[in-house]
């Protein structure tokens, strides 16, 4: 098994067929939910970014893609970030927003690491403090996603759930570390009635879609939820 997204698309022969050819076969094995199939467009897109170092307890490139591929599809324009850590989602997600012409949020309470890393980034905002103080003020703005990856404990992901069920325009959700024993996947199955949805709506990427291995037994566990209109 090996990952042909380490790679840049034009180490394939034909890396659009290839792809091509391995989500048809995905799909008719394991259908996916519309809103976050990849895009062959939006795949070579980020693959062609210059790749950059994630440390320890960052998101992973998978995690990134399948978040890129999103913010694009649906042309978001203004996004939320819980957790900046070292900026590797800031890095990955204001380059998918640039392109929309949007901007992100990134909100940490210790955000320095991060702010050294983007230093070169024009469309994104850190804010320092803590989420469930800074994130009701953009309740009423245009914000149309939000990724929640801040503290996993169960209370803080319940309350910042409660939080954005006040969103006015939230379009899509994401998690991350929404493995079935977490703190935070236990707080979305009590919570998810709070922004009008069922705990099976809650999309799990699974990595064999960045895999040529429809058996590949890794699992990122970043969730995603279309919110209804």
């Amino acid at each position: 098994m090996w990952c042909w997204l380490m790679k840049t698309p034009s180490t394939f022969i034909n890396p659009k067929k290839q792809f091509q050819d391995f989500l048809k076969k995905k799909t008719e094995i394991t259908p996916i939910e519309e809103p976050f199939i990849l895009e062959w467009k939006y795949v070579q897109e980020m693959t062609e970014l210059r790749r950059i170092w994630a440390p320890v307890g960052s998101t992973l490139f998978s995690d990134m893609l399948f978040i890129y591929n999103a913010i694009r599809k649906h042309n978001l324009k203004k996004g939320i970030e819980i957790g900046s850590w070292y900026g590797y989602g800031i890095y990955y997600m204001s380059h998918a927003l640039k392109r929309n012409d949007g901007e992100l949020i990134s909100i940490d309470i210790k955000p320095l690491k991060a702010r050294i890393r983007s230093i070169s980034i024009k469309n994104c905002e850190i804010i320092k403090g803590d989420s469930k103080r800074v994130l009701p003020q953009f309740a009423r703005t245009d914000v149309d996603f939000v990724f929640v990856d801040g503290d996993h404990s169960y209370d803080a992901v319940s309350k910042e759930i409660e939080i954005l069920s006040k969103f006015q325009n939230l379009k899509i959700i994401f998690f991350h570390d929404m493995y079935p024993t977490s703190p935070a996947y236990k707080a979305w199955v009590d919570h998810c009635h709070l922004l009008n949805a069922t705990e099976d709506e809650l999309f799990i990427m699974d990595d064999s879609y960045y895999f040529f291995d429809e058996n590949s037994p890794w699992k990122r566990y970043t969730g995603a939820l279309k919110l209804k209109k």
